[in-house]
């Protein structure tokens, strides 16, 4: 679960994959994010907002999206996803452009970090 900036509106993902959007003072269901179809474990805006970090809750992939903000309801769009190698703890966006994903570790017990930049997924 995860609040857009302004929190107004809100991200769920459930069991049977659906990531759906919400107005958070009417409590309407406003639609889904239709190419995200695994449960979602972790979201993360970047600080200024126009782009959403959607790991799986299964591992292997997180997924870009930009994020516009000008209409009455947020419309994200799909812009790259990234392959992981075990499933995402936990993302941090450095700034607007660049962010880190940690992942929890193999059989090994060795955990990979990926420093990664919005461009080399667009």
């Amino acid at each position: 679960m995860a609040f857009f900036p302004g929190d107004r509106f809100l991200l769920t993902s459930a069991l049977e994959g659906k990531t759906c959007l919400w107005n958070v003072e009417t409590s309407e269901l406003l639609g889904e994010l239709e190419e995200q179809r695994e449960e979602v474990s972790l979201f993360a805006f970047s600080p200024n907002g126009r782009h959403l970090l959607a790991c799986n809750r299964r591992g292997g992939q997180a997924q870009l999206w930009t994020v516009d903000m000008t209409g009455p309801i947020p419309v994200c769009t799909l812009r790259g996803i990234y392959r992981t190698y075990h499933r995402i703890g936990d993302a941090c966006w450095l700034n607007d452009r660049q962010f880190i994903l940690a992942d929890t570790g193999g059989a090994d017990g060795h955990p990979y970090f990926y420093h990664l930049q919005v461009e080399n997924l667009v």
